[in-house]
């Protein structure tokens, strides 16, 4: 009993001075002494999880959440802390998945960090349809003229070079978003709109 309670002191005092890989030790040999049991357990799985994470140990960080969310499956936090894990590990891949997750799980009240994060790892995928989709999310929720200047520009990149009908398209989009910057982008529209068979 008398080295839980010095580690849990020296887990402590680690944690004001801000040194997080021996608080971790410290708190790793309270949880493992036998003496925390059910949600005092859980909750130190939580908190270790955070200061691995503190500390920039990310593999530790992503086996103790999933440790943790085991026990804790509708926890909020822990598992934007696992896909940033990924994405500062340069696990795109894993990140963009748990991403996806969390943004399916939350609807319309998913937070604008986690979709700006969503919208990286799909660019570092080379997914483009996943940055429009992202970019069309945080674009409707979220509006700022410079998600909208993204996101046309991505549709521009993937329509550009097609039909006429494609390229009229790219145009309307961007003059719907008052993206049209110059004469010359006038006369490309109304150019294409008069092949198209429009009415001038």
């Amino acid at each position: 009993y008398e080295t839980f309670v010095a580690n849990e002191i020296l887990g402590a005092s680690y944690i004001k001075a801000n040194d997080y890989p021996n608080a971790v030790k410290a708190f790793e040999v309270s949880l493992n002494s036998g003496m925390m049991t059910g949600e005092a357990k859980t909750q130190r799985l939580k908190m270790l999880t955070q200061v691995y994470y503190q500390s920039k140990n990310y593999p530790k960080t992503i086996d103790l959440a999933n440790q943790y969310l085991t026990e804790v499956p509708n926890d909020t936090e822990i598992p934007i802390l696992v896909a940033q894990s990924y994405y500062l590990r340069n696990d795109f891949e894993n990140a963009a998945v748990r991403l996806r997750a969390i943004t399916k799980a939350r609807g319309g009240a998913v937070k604008e960090e986690t979709l700006n994060l969503l919208m990286s790892a799909e660019y570092q995928l080379k997914n483009d349809t996943g940055v429009i989709q992202t970019l069309e999310m945080l674009a409707d929720r979220y509006p700022k003229p410079q998600y909208m200047k993204d996101l046309v520009a991505m549709n521009e990149k993937t329509l550009r070079g097609g039909t006429t009908k494609t390229n009229l398209d790219v145009y309307l989009i961007k003059f719907t978003a008052g993206l049209l910057a110059s004469p010359a982008d006038y006369t490309g529209m109304t150019e294409l709109a008069l092949q198209d068979g429009l009415p001038g």
